[in-house]
């Protein structure tokens, strides 16, 4: 039994502090007893007892007296008295206990707490068996004079149902408390408790107020000294100042920046930019400095200023998107920029126009530029600018310091002007005067490109460029190549290779080719022969020949690169050797004719006429030619004694007596 009464005692010693500080959830300052902008109240390890937001209702709670951890909140609240539950975790070191719940009701009198009803539920155990045990206390609260509490008195019962031996009878309990000391603002910060008469604890507690209430004593004590940066600070301060003192201090700042205003701060146009944008300033303050502004940008800044674009800048001159100049200024001072820039081009024209007339034509066109800038649709002044480019550029002519770029440059900008013909003519001139003694194509190309507008000059200019072109065509007056020739005739065919001499320059009228040729003639074997030589069996040989071709070209259509001609003239054909003489049959026997030798078959020396067409470059030469035989290959009394038997003689006799045109194509490559 007397376990049972200690644990009783020591329940209702821990659970009075508990439910004095319970109603404080959801209780307004004032309730709980706590004078001006409270935010917090603190134990001495840092933990919050109390925390209230600005319009003073509870936050948060929080105490450690023999409880681990606590955490109240309310449900339910009237006129009167508020509500609500308790949760708990590891409730007490030394009992091993499972709580359920605890519910508590405040009741107000007078402003402040009267009366407060607890039940607290949990399970024990006791003798190895577990009991639910119902705690139930009512607190009165007992005040001096002075409000404050001096006696909570406590009436406690515990009740369980299973176990009698575990119930209480009510049991009172008297906590007193003195010695009261307080902070400046009369929230109390210590205090002694006791009970039974008997001293227990110090209580202690830090207050921690709102950043709103202490903009008050900040205000104040800013007003004492004056301090209108301070007060700029708080009313700027939405966060943390309360709205009257932000509204009073806004007050005092504008009260004081009334009278610096045409004061210390008239001629600080920047300060007053700043000034005019702040947000605690007032209208009569800003349309003050608006005036100063205007006044001070327009005598410093408008009226001094000779560049009409920058006067026409300031017209829309702004600041933080603020037009510093109202309509009416803008109007007067796009008006002041429209004179000035009139006023500009004529004294700039008549400027370069006496520049001009003094032949001082490179700094009347640095002035017409600046004109130009001004008015880049000045005709007159174009017109003189252009004039003067002219002039320099006949100055540069007459000294012979003339570049290839300066008549680029001038007919590339003023291709309309009235100077540009007579330019053209001497750019022409120019590029005579300075063609390269070896021209190539791209320079006759660019000569003959260019606009002549004087006739003479153009008969100059082609004659130079039939001149230069015949040069660069021309080659060697004696030109050595070497190439190959291929030719067909009737049953017959010969290749050859060659190395010859061309006299004369490629595009001259006339000029003469000699050269000198070897190679093999030999007969075209195919059944065709015996088709077209009815009767006669194929016949064929192979005959080395050496040739002296002699040619005399006509040129035409000549032009940069080349010319084609005509040719004419004749070979001398020497047959050096027979190297094969015979014939096969229908069954493609063959039968060599032993003797067959050149000195009876051959005719050592032929001659042949021969035509030509062809094109002929500096370094190459290719034509297609035509030629006939004057005589055959073979001697015909030597043809006519020869017994051929069993074979035929048809195709030595009827290819080479009676059919001797032949045609080919030939190669050459000129050093």
């Amino acid at each position: 039994m007397r376990k049972t009464m200690k644990l009783a005692t020591f329940l209702a010693m821990c659970f009075l502090f508990l439910t004095q500080n319970l109603n404080a959830q959801q209780s307004e300052r004032e309730l709980l007893g706590f004078k001006g902008g409270v935010s917090q109240v603190l134990m001495d390890d840092g933990r919050v007892l109390y925390e209230f937001d600005n319009d003073g209702q509870t936050k948060t709670f929080s105490l450690n007296y023999g409880f681990r951890y606590f955490k109240a909140g309310i449900t339910t609240r009237s006129d009167n008295a508020f509500a609500g539950e308790a949760e708990y975790d590891n409730v007490f070191d030394e009992i091993d206990a499972e709580w359920d719940g605890t519910y508590y009701k405040m009741y107000f009198a007078n402003g402040r707490i009267s009366r407060i009803s607890t039940q607290m539920v949990f399970d024990m155990e006791y003798y190895f068996d577990t009991y639910t045990l119902n705690f139930t206390s009512e607190q009165t609260f007992i005040y001096n004079n002075k409000g404050e509490v001096t006696k909570v008195v406590s009436n406690q019962k515990m009740k369980c149902d299973e176990l009698d031996e575990l119930n209480t009878n009510v049991e009172k309990v008297e906590y007193c408390y003195q010695n009261y000391t307080y902070d400046k603002y009369g929230n109390w910060v210590s205090r002694d408790c006791y009970l039974d008469k008997t001293f227990q604890f110090a209580e202690t507690r830090t207050i921690v107020y709102s950043p709103q209430f202490l903009s008050h004593d900040l205000y104040q004590k800013a007003l004492a000294e004056n301090d209108v940066d301070e007060m700029e600070r708080l009313a700027t301060d939405t966060e943390n100042v309360d709205f009257e003192v932000r509204k009073k201090a806004a007050e005092y700042w504008n009260n004081h920046l009334a009278t610096e205003i045409n004061g210390v701060y008239k001629y600080q146009w920047e300060k007053l930019f700043q000034l005019m944008t702040n947000p605690i300033i007032n209208t009569e303050n800003r349309t003050a400095i608006e005036k100063i502004i205007r006044q001070y940008v327009w005598e410093k800044r408008v009226v001094p200023e000779t560049d009409y674009r920058k006067m026409m800048d300031l017209a829309e001159l702004t600041y933080n998107g603020w037009h510093v100049f109202d309509a009416e200024f803008s109007r007067r001072i796009k008006e002041r920029s429209q004179q000035m820039r009139t006023d500009s081009i004529a004294r700039l024209y008549a400027k370069a126009s006496g520049e001009y007339n003094a032949a001082q034509y490179e700094r009347a066109i640095q002035t017409l530029r600046q004109l130009l800038l001004v008015d880049q649709y000045h005709e007159n002044a174009y017109d003189l600018m252009v004039g003067a480019k002219y002039q320099l550029l006949q100055k540069s002519i007459k000294n012979n310091t003339v570049k290839e770029s300066e008549f680029e440059d001038f007919l590339d900008k003023y291709s309309d002007s009235r100077y540009r013909s007579q330019v053209e003519d001497q750019f022409v001139t120019y590029r005579l005067q300075h063609l390269p003694d070896k021209c190539s194509y791209s320079d006759i190309s660019e000569l003959q490109a260019m606009p002549v507008n004087d006739k003479k000059l153009q008969k100059k200019v082609d004659r130079i460029v039939k001149r230069q072109t015949f040069i660069m065509n021309r080659g060697r007056c004696i030109g050595f190549g070497f190439g190959g020739s291929y030719e067909v005739g009737d049953g017959l065919m010969g290749g050859y290779g060659e190395i010859g001499f061309r006299i004369g320059y490629v595009p001259s009228l006339v000029n003469l080719y000699v050269g000198g040729r070897f190679g093999q003639v030999t007969s075209l074997e195919g059944a065709f022969l015996s088709e077209k030589y009815e009767g006669t069996d194929q016949v064929y040989f192979k005959l080395l020949r050496a040739t002296v071709p002699v040619q005399l070209r006509l040129n035409f259509a000549k032009n940069y690169k080349r010319a084609w001609y005509l040719g004419l003239g004749a070979e001398v054909n020497f047959n050096i050797k027979a190297r094969a003489i015979g014939c096969s049959n229908n069954k493609h026997l063959q039968l060599n004719y032993p003797d067959a030798m050149p000195k009876e078959w051959v005719n050592k020396v032929t001659y042949t006429p021969r035509a030509s067409l062809g094109v002929s470059r500096k370094h190459f030469n290719f034509e297609v030619y035509g030629a006939y035989d004057l005589q055959g290959n073979f001697k015909k009394d030597y043809l006519d004694a020869y017994d051929f038997s069993p074979y035929t003689k048809g195709y030595l006799y009827n290819a080479q007596l009676k059919n001797k045109w032949r045609g080919g194509v030939a190669l050459r490559i000129f050093f």
